[in-house]
């Protein structure tokens, strides 16, 4: 990943929106896909950047999205923009990771639904070359 993208407060909060996206596609966030975002970010997403914490930066976000029941197709559509807008500083190695972490999000209450397979297969065309 380039450095720029770890030292941008809003790559994070992006990061943040699609996380949601995945867990309340289907209109409930079960405990263990928080969980699940809970060991991705600590595992990748973890850095300090301008006095601010990139960990707390999404859980905060998070809790917004969760508190405002934003809409998890405008959640999405804020992570593309950001996306799109960056799209040279993300290396193919982070964006594997994005999708596994995505992946693992979906599958980790059960096996994944008709709207998380939707979304997975839109970031996936999103990611391509």
């Amino acid at each position: 990943m380039s450095n720029q993208l770890y030292s941008n407060p809003d790559f994070y909060i992006a990061l943040a929106y699609l996380f949601y996206t995945i867990a309340a596609i289907d209109r409930s966030m079960t405990r263990e896909e928080k969980l699940q975002i809970i060991a991705f970010v600590k595992k990748h997403w973890t850095v300090s950047i301008n006095d601010a914490n990139s960990q707390e930066l999404i859980y905060q976000t998070l809790r917004e999205l969760i508190k405002n029941k934003e809409k998890p197709e405008s959640a999405f559509l804020v992570f593309k923009n950001f996306y799109l807008d960056h799209k040279k500083m993300f290396s193919q190695d982070f964006l594997t990771r994005i999708l596994t972490a995505c992946h693992a999000i979906a599958s980790s209450f059960g096996k994944q639904n008709k709207s998380e397979l939707i979304v997975l297969s839109n970031l996936a065309l999103l990611f391509k070359p």
